[in-house]
């Protein structure tokens, strides 16, 4: 099992950001979740992983977050060029389930998230930053505890666009509500993958569509 996160030029001389993953196993209780999966992601596009419930999907998500161990050798990380850290931190992982400090306002939360990982608003303040995402300014000084899942995920996406993590991973959420297309225009030199069933619900966000069967990507869709 190898996995690798590293800057390369493109035709253009320009430095993008790929990850590799190569003979990616998993399995759970002797079944094989994962079997021998490859595949490069670049940035500048958004991903989505098609595949029935139990495919596989958010295994694989939770993998390259590495959130979860695999089988085989060691997971490999490289750097490439010195200007990119792979750390914890150059991994988003967005699911159903958020954890999130509920005691604070939106507006803590972020500044929080800015100053830990140096992140910034380019152009707006963050009152109308918040207002593009549909978050009315008001509610920033607001604590989440009275917050709805869906206006938590708007926090989250909202922080996640500031602070541009080299790897966004979406697992099951574009079900629930409509991502707006800042958040893929912030995104755009992160590779962004996104985990759903159903495979006409990314059509509208993504570049190109795999779909994960037997533990493997077969043809794209898109």
């Amino acid at each position: 099992m190898w996995f690798c996160a590293t800057h390369v030029k493109n035709d253009y001389g320009e430095y993008i950001l790929k990850l590799i993953l190569r003979d990616i196993r998993k399995e759970y209780n002797g079944a094989c979740i994962l079997h021998g999966l490859s595949y490069t992601f670049e940035s500048g596009k958004v991903y989505g992983i098609s595949g029935g419930s139990g495919s596989g999907k958010t295994t694989l998500l939770r993998c390259i977050a590495r959130e979860y161990d695999y089988t085989g050798t060691d997971t490999v990380i490289e750097a490439g060029k010195s200007f990119f850290k792979t750390d914890v931190f150059e991994y988003a992982l967005l699911d159903k389930e958020i954890v999130m400090p509920r005691m604070i306002t939106p507006r803590q939360y972020i500044k929080q998230c800015i100053k830990e990982h140096k992140g910034s608003i380019f152009g707006c303040s963050l009152e109308e930053y918040a207002e593009l995402f549909g978050l009315p300014a008001d509610k920033l000084d607001v604590v989440m505890k009275r917050f709805t899942g869906e206006e938590l995920q708007i926090i989250q996406m909202i922080a996640v666009s500031i602070i541009k993590p080299a790897v966004v991973l979406m697992d099951e959420i574009i079900g629930y509500f409509v991502i707006p297309q800042l958040f893929f225009e912030a995104l755009s030199e992160s590779i962004v993958i996104i985990a759903e069933d159903d495979a006409e619900k990314m059509e509208t966000y993504c570049d190109e569509i795999l779909y994960l069967e037997n533990g493997s990507f077969s043809s794209g869709v898109k």
